[in-house]
């Protein structure tokens, strides 16, 4: 039977980021709005004429300013786009038959898969706050990709570290997640992946 687990790695401003998400994406459609009807507008002024006809020039004026305006409008369209998804942004992780799959979850109902991982490829997996960590972070040569939009985890949770070598060279992943995860992914992984220093986090709250 495959294993399954699942748990979510919430933005802790998540209440703000919604409402301010809900504002960006209001102004968003606004912009776009506005940019689409002065495109069109500045399409039906391109005038039709001799350059030296009075009304041709004042018609390319104002062709020109209104053309100015919209691409003000669409450049911010452009801009609030990639804005708004980087407000209330969440990492859901899901464990199912020995893989890993992180998403990144844009506002709550927006998932966009980001990784799969195989827990037997795992090199080292443990705690962010121990020096096994440290080790590996000050190898310039392995990138560290935080899948986690918090600066601290949340009560009951830790940031564990899983340090993987694949198609992309070597990569040290940031999970903000509860022991559970860690327990399921030493069910399929070599043995000795888990760091030698590693404490479990009830016995770490007490220290």
């Amino acid at each position: 039977m495959d294993a399954l687990y699942e748990e979510s790695a919430v933005n802790e401003k998540a209440q703000s980021g919604a409402v301010w998400h809900t504002v960006v994406s209001v102004i968003f459609w606004v912009f776009l709005i506005v940019g689409v009807i002065l495109t069109c507008f500045t399409v039906t002024l391109i005038p039709i004429g001799s350059a030296n006809d009075e009304g041709y020039q004042k018609a390319l004026s104002v062709c020109l300013t209104v053309s100015m305006f919209a691409i003000f409008f669409i450049g911010m369209t452009i801009f609030l786009f990639f804005v708004r998804r980087r407000i209330n942004v969440s990492y859901d992780y899901a464990f199912v038959s020995g893989d890993i799959r992180i998403s990144k979850v844009f506002n709550v109902n927006k998932r966009k898969p980001l990784y799969v991982i195989s827990a037997e490829e795992i090199l080292q997996i443990g705690d962010m706050d121990n020096g096994s960590y440290d080790v590996l972070a000050a190898d310039p040569t392995i990138k560290q990709i935080f899948c986690t939009a918090n600066t601290r985890p949340m009560p009951g949770k830790f940031f564990m570290y899983i340090y993987h070598a694949g198609e992309d060279g070597r990569v040290m992943y940031i999970l903000e997640c509860r022991e559970t995860l860690l327990e399921y992914i030493l069910r399929y992984a070599k043995r000795g992946t888990l760091e030698s220093d590693y404490v479990r986090q009830d016995k770490k709250q007490l220290q």
